[in-house]
């Protein structure tokens, strides 16, 4: 009886390694209400619509998405469709970005009047097109009461958007698979312990209202996880974001190693874009809080707003986010259990009016 018991449990231990060498992935970027494009690419991709849902054939294949479905783009509640159908029908898997964070924040009272993430100007606009999407007027009195407070009765319109909150909340913060990892932003152990090594940490409604005031570990934790590590600039130094905003603080490289000496803060800038920094140096107390990325297996991540050829940013380490939202491209990684990361296994389209077009890093 030992014997078979010790069998069954090997048995079952190879088959477990065999199923996660056997399957292979397609990790998808930040996508942002972009449903043409993503039809586009899963096409290229080699998906299929079949069964209500877009598959592989014979399943081989399985698409991760890295998050960032909701807000900017034209069709954001069919993008919010598409993937929940392919998350639910097993032919994908998906982490929480920070927009649809953002989104489950500004939607939550916090208990005291107000909202965990604040309505200001510059957050209602970066919700706007989610809210006018699912038929949400943001001037209203409508567009300023989240759809997640129970304490009125819901539009048809308010039930739709909630009905996806809820589902978007089930997501989990991170993919730790035994051949590679996703997260949205960044990477950091310290993070991770702060969450208490649970992706699944937001399905806590303490969790979630701890998450929303900065002073707290959870907070710091979803900070890192899906908007990177920010370092500040030196007084009295801004540059503009790419939506205008003066920004006093910028998110740096920070899967560099301890080693890495950049010589200016453009140099340590994410996205690189940030050439107005390139007159400023690089005080070296701040690589010390860098944590640099040491995993032993590839990591994908989006948020970062790309542009260019898509191309690994270190041997195992790759961003999919090339800026889609700003008539950039949608791009996917295929992964096949390889280290390091290729440059060839990029796959991509653009959102370009004259229609979406194909490519890969080869």
């Amino acid at each position: 009886m030992v014997f078979k018991n010790s069998f069954f449990s090997t048995t079952l231990k190879f088959s477990a390694n065999f199923d996660a060498i056997a399957r292979v992935y397609d990790i998808i970027g930040d996508i942002h209400g972009h449903f043409c494009p993503l039809e586009e690419l899963l096409r290229v991709l080699g998906y299929r619509y079949r069964g209500g849902t877009w598959r592989f054939p014979g399943g081989r294949r399985q698409v991760v998405f890295v998050g960032d479905f909701l807000d900017r783009g034209p069709a954001i509640p069919e993008t919010l469709d598409l993937v929940r159908a392919m998350v639910e029908g097993g032919a994908a898997r998906a982490v929480l970005g920070n927009h649809e964070y953002n989104a489950l924040a500004w939607h939550t009272p916090d208990g005291a009047g107000g909202w965990l993430r604040q309505h200001t100007p510059v957050h209602r606009a970066q919700h706007r097109a989610t809210l006018e999407q699912f038929g949400i007027d943001p001037e209203s009195p409508g567009g300023d009461r989240g759809v997640l407070d129970g304490d009125h009765r819901p539009t048809r319109a308010e039930r739709r958007l909630r009905e996806a909150l809820l589902w978007l909340r089930q997501l989990p913060l991170y993919l730790e698979d035994p051949l590679f990892r996703v997260v949205h932003a960044a990477w950091e152990e310290r993070a991770l312990d702060e969450i208490g090594r649970n992706p699944l940490a937001l399905r806590d409604d303490r969790t979630l209202f701890l998450s929303a005031f900065g002073e707290n570990p959870e907070s710091r934790a979803v900070e890192i996880l899906l908007k990177g590590v920010e370092v500040p600039l030196p007084q009295g130094a801004f540059y503009r974001d790419k939506e205008g905003v003066a920004r006093r603080k910028t998110r740096v490289r920070w899967w560099l190693s301890p080693e890495a000496a950049p010589a200016t803060m453009a140099d340590l800038a994410m996205p690189p874009a940030d050439q107005e920094l390139g007159f400023l140096p690089v005080d070296p107390s701040l690589l010390e809080r860098i944590p640099g990325y040491r995993g032993d297996k590839p990591l994908f991540m989006g948020h970062y707003w790309l542009r260019g050829t898509p191309e690994p940013l270190a041997p195992l380490v790759a961003c999919l986010d090339y800026s889609i939202a700003r008539e950039g491209l949608l791009c996917a990684y295929r992964f096949d259990g390889e280290e390091p990361l290729r440059r060839e296994n990029f796959v991509f389209v653009n959102a370009s009016p004259a229609g979406p077009s194909s490519g890969t890093g080869r």
